[in-house]
């Protein structure tokens, strides 16, 4: 007895573990995405050579120090008929000297320089900080984005699974109804049109069921459809890198809540916008960088001044070294230092200059007019996405009314049906009515979490958290 209930306890562990590991929600689906999807990368080291860069032009203003020894070993030929100069104005004895001798030495040099007044390296450090920064918001940008696009990719995979379901449910109606038909026609309750009308509807059914699992879906200029089940997780798949068995991934809940956007103010989501927007900010950043650049460029007429130190030891270390500058000891050493005020100014450099500043004079205006647009832009996004979700709510509320009352006319239709009243003709468009407004609600749910995200994104304020929240209403 302890044995089977130890056995029943690892099946059901075994059973449930094994369709935890083969589910996957939203957030394990985001997770892979991070880990392999190429243009997150690209963007994450984009930034990260812009930080880099920023560090190397600080460097510019900081102190140099460079240092360099040597050690060499010299031959030296003597003519004594020849007088010799050695550290000295006096000449040399060469008495006693061999005229093929070497002496060794050995010296020690180091320089240190540090600008003290150098605007256009200052606004050239200035321009590359404000780039980094830009790069630091397109990459939290391209990250929100992601989030968005790969939780709709998501959401359009369960969308495109619910639409099978209800094609399926429709050709099983349908196919219920051609049996019904073909037998009344067999004993004379129904003609041959009741027939073929069955029939021609049913197979119109099945027809959409396979476009809609696999084909690819009829657009308009104005309203494009939704993707088929095919090409949904392709759509996903490009994100992570895997493809996804439909099956496995969770379905939202009928408990999510279809509610306005709160607080329930645009201006509120158009300041959220102003300050939290990665793409605006990224774009004043740039304009501030072309602006630094712009200054930088006139700034070159200004002087500059620098400091710089330098040290210089050297030693002859040999007999010969000795005896010709008069020591005992075969060495000699010498000692140097230096510290310099430096003053350039530059005045005029054929033209050159005057065409550098009008050219980053003209670059920052471009730059500027980009922010305004970009900030027009999402000025204007985030009003209509707060309009939408509102929409979004009445629409689904509109479509749920619409369900209950096309429900209650099939019943209808298909009571007076049976008896005779109703030909098959009328009850197969009712059914079809009802079918179009279950997708059509369906569609509204998931168009209104496509346009949650879409808010979150232009206001700049979707985060893992907001993930977490849609994934909570998974089972």
């Amino acid at each position: 007895m302890n044995k089977t209930v130890i056995y029943s306890f690892a099946f059901i562990a075994l059973f449930w573990g094994g369709q935890s590991a083969l589910s996957e929600d939203l957030l394990s689906v985001y997770h892979q995405g991070v880990m392999s999807y190429p243009g997150l990368h690209q963007q994450r080291d984009a930034s990260r050579s812009l930080d880099a860069a920023s560090s190397s032009a600080r460097g510019a203003l900081l102190p140099t120090l460079s240092g360099v020894g040597a050690e060499s070993l010299n031959r030296t030929y003597f003519s004594k008929s020849q007088p010799v100069y050695f550290f000295s104005t006096t000449p040399v004895s060469l008495d006693g000297i061999h005229s093929n001798t070497s002496f060794e030495k050995r010296s020690l040099n180091a320089t240190i320089s540090m600008p003290l007044f150098n605007l256009p390296v200052w606004l050239t450090y200035w321009n590359a900080h404000k780039l980094a920064d830009a790069g630091d918001a397109t990459y939290t940008y391209q990250q929100q984005q992601f989030m968005g696009s790969l939780a709709k990719a998501y959401f359009n995979v369960l969308l495109a699974k619910a639409t099978l379901a209800f094609d399926q449910s429709n050709i099983d109606y349908l196919q219920k109804m051609l049996i019904q038909a073909k037998e009344k026609y067999k004993v004379g309750l129904k003609t041959e049109s009741d027939v073929q009308q069955a029939r021609t509807d049913y197979f119109r059914a099945k027809a959409k069921y396979i476009r809609d699992k696999s084909g690819y879906a009829p657009t308009s200029s104005t309203v494009p459809s939704p993707p088929s089940l095919t090409q949904a997780i392709e759509q996903l798949r490009q994100y992570t890198g895997k493809k996804y068995d439909e099956k496995t991934l969770k379905d939202i809940k009928s408990s999510f809540p279809f509610v306005n956007p709160t607080p329930a103010s645009i201006e509120y989501w158009v300041n959220q916008a102003k300050m939290h927007n990665q793409n605006l900010l990224s774009a004043r950043q740039t304009s501030r960088a072309a602006h630094a650049t712009a200054r930088a460029s006139y700034a070159v007429w200004i002087p500059q001044v620098s400091v710089s130190g330098s040290y210089a030891y050297a030693r002859y270390s040999n007999q010969i070294a000795a005896q010709l500058v008069g020591k005992n000891k075969g060495d000699l050493s010498t000692k140097s230092s230096q510290v310099a005020l430096n003053l350039v100014w530059n005045i005029f450099s054929g033209g050159s200059n005057f065409a550098s500043a009008f050219k980053a004079a003209s670059t920052y205006q471009a730059q500027l007019a980009n922010e305004r647009g970009t900030y027009r832009q999402t000025m204007n996004d985030v009003r209509q996405d707060y309009l939408t979700m509102i929409k979004d709510t009445s629409t689904i509320e509109a479509y749920k009314q619409a369900v209950i009352s096309a429900t209650s006319s099939v019943n209808q239709y298909e009571a007076q049906y049976q008896v005779g009243t109703k030909d098959i003709t009328d009850l197969l468009l009712q059914v079809q009515f009802l079918y179009q407004q279950k997708q059509k609600l369906s569609e509204a749910k998931y168009q209104y979490i496509n346009d949650y995200l879409t808010l979150r994104i232009a206001s700049g304020l979707i985060t893992l958290a907001d993930l977490k929240y849609l994934n909570g209403y998974l089972a």
